[in-house]
């Protein structure tokens, strides 16, 4: 994987990579707490400050809001108790259990082009974003990368919305927070092989983002061979299945000399 910046366009074959658990960081039960529907300012309270676990341990202590999860209230959970704290935590760890992480993903050279006053990035599928061209200014390359914590997640969480809907709203939620988690790993890796060259990285971009379109997905998909790397599929709004998959780009610069 550390020789990726070695390849000499995207038609090489995709990298592919897979992660242990330890590799990736730590649950945030704060973050899952966020992904199910508290908002960012509420959960700052309910802990020291931060959206972290803190914002989870105050559930022991029964203070704090009501959590308005589907199905919380006839299951017991309507407000922040001991019982929500180990539903999370119940949560957390079937989605540890059941997920799988995968990515896979291309270095491709980024070509600029001119029209009338201005320059645009050339990339291996057709897009128009001004929101993308602004976060690539600058950069000499890209990486395209497809990510996934697999089917098993979702087969949980399909489950669970029948069952037990609180429990199915904090799967999603937990699964969202381990795919973050992935990306996050993914593009620390990413971000020190560039330093290594004397390279560094622009935050990744994700289709679905400003004005960059879903539209691009099969292509991301094609390119990074993800569809028979990491078993992602598309529907016809081309939404990702496992729903708890990410695509995006990381731009490449040349660290600038002072």
């Amino acid at each position: 994987m550390n020789r990726f910046l070695e390849t000499p366009d995207y038609r090489t074959p995709a990298i592919y990579r897979e992660y242990r658990r330890d590799e990736i960081p730590c649950v945030n039960r704060g973050e899952v707490l966020r992904y199910a529907g508290i908002p960012a300012a509420v959960l700052r309270r309910m802990g020291d400050g931060g959206i972290n676990d803190s914002c989870a341990e105050v559930l022991l202590s029964g203070e704090g809001i009501n959590m308005d999860l589907p199905g919380a209230e006839g299951a017991g959970y309507g407000s922040c108790g001991e019982e929500l704290y180990h539903l999370l935590n119940r949560a957390v760890e079937m989605v540890e259990s059941a997920m799988t992480l995968r990515v896979s993903f291309v270095y491709a050279p980024i070509r600029w082009e001119t029209a009338g006053e201005q320059e645009y990035p050339v990339l291996p599928f057709g897009q128009s974003s001004l929101a993308l061209k602004r976060n690539l200014s600058g950069c000499f390359g890209v990486v395209i990368f497809a990510a996934t914590i697999g089917a098993g997640v979702d087969r949980l969480i399909r489950r669970y919305e029948r069952t037990e809907p609180a429990a199915g709203a904090l799967l999603q939620a937990a699964g969202a927070e381990r795919a973050e988690a992935l990306c996050d790993a993914f593009n620390g890796e990413i971000r020190s092989i560039a330093a290594e060259h004397g390279y560094r990285t622009r935050p990744r971009f994700s289709p679905g983002f400003a004005d960059f379109p879903l539209s691009v997905q099969p292509d991301i998909l094609s390119i990074t061979d993800a569809g028979r790397r990491l078993g992602i599929t598309l529907d016809s709004s081309f939404l990702m299945s496992p729903s708890k998959s990410v695509t995006g780009l990381i731009g490449l610069k040349r660290e600038e000399v002072e």
